[in-house]
């Protein structure tokens, strides 16, 4: 079932996947303009809407507002956006920082506000496996129609790097197949058409991911699902919530990079 808050976080989700890239790919605008997307109309137009739409939602049922409880997640979310907003005073361009920053302010609002409002029995993971699916589909066809992200190389020229089907670039079109692989995964614990569909998206997802040449896609669609097992295993075990858990990879990958050659940069070259 789909009420009315989780409409919102599932069409901020299909402007953002389908209709804003694909609108950028057919009246392409300026290097500067592509870069900073807020630059363009649908934009300043749909983000400004839907957060609208979201704060009118939230102030119509104040006691659903009330009652609502933070997860980790959700509160870690909001720390690093008010993050993102003290950055502004150390921004080589505060005005253009600023603006982002809002820009995300909204984007955050308008997904997370209605989606913790929405009813328990909304299927919003559904939802978002099907907006993920019709994009999966719809850069297949782009994909068959050859387009891929050309990169200039010194004395080699132009070399093709990969395929990016409707993104502005193969790394995007590599994120969503990464993202509709772990969504096809939940998909799949369901039965009926529902796991038919989801295997035939796992398929799609996986020739994607190797046909965009998306290495940080590949290790997240491989890392992503052990983690979270992993985690719900120790969670099992030991009862410790997995936000604790999750928490003590960073902080441990800080104490072992400090006192030892492990660092980032030495897991890409491996890579």
């Amino acid at each position: 079932m789909l009420d009315k808050y989780a409409i919102v976080p599932i069409a901020a989700c299909v402007f953002a996947l389908i209709v804003s890239p694909l609108l950028i790919f057919y009246t392409p605008s300026d290097s500067e303009a592509v870069l900073n997307a807020v630059a363009r109309p649908e934009n300043r137009i749909f983000w400004p809407a839907i957060f609208g739409i979201s704060v009118a939602l939230a102030v119509q049922h104040p006691s659903r507002l009330a009652k609502l409880i933070w997860p980790p997640n959700i509160i870690s979310l909001l720390a690093y956006l008010a993050f993102a907003g003290a950055s502004v005073l150390w921004a080589f361009s505060p005005v253009n920082s600023f603006v982002r920053f809002v820009q995300q302010v909204m984007i955050g609002i308008s997904i997370v506000l209605p989606a913790m409002l929405a009813a328990r029995t909304a299927d919003i993971m559904r939802g978002l496996f099907l907006c993920f699916a019709f994009a999966l589909i719809l850069n297949l066809l782009f994909v068959l129609d050859g387009s891929a992200t050309i990169v200039s190389y010194g004395s080699r020229g132009l070399v093709d790097i990969g395929y990016q089907g409707y993104f502005g670039g193969k790394n995007y079109l590599g994120e969503c197949a990464a993202v509709a692989l772990l969504l096809s995964l939940h998909e799949i614990l369901y039965r009926g058409w529902r796991r038919v569909l989801g295997i035939i998206v796992i398929v799609v997802a996986i020739l994607l991911v190797f046909l965009s040449d998306s290495k940080t896609a590949l290790g997240l669609a491989i890392i992503c699902p052990v983690l979270a097992g992993l985690t719900l295993i120790i969670r099992k075990v030991t009862r410790i919530s997995p936000a604790i858990i999750l928490l003590c990879l960073p902080l441990c990958y800080i104490v072992l990079s400090h006192v030892s050659n492990f660092n980032i940069y030495r897991i890409s070259y491996m890579v």
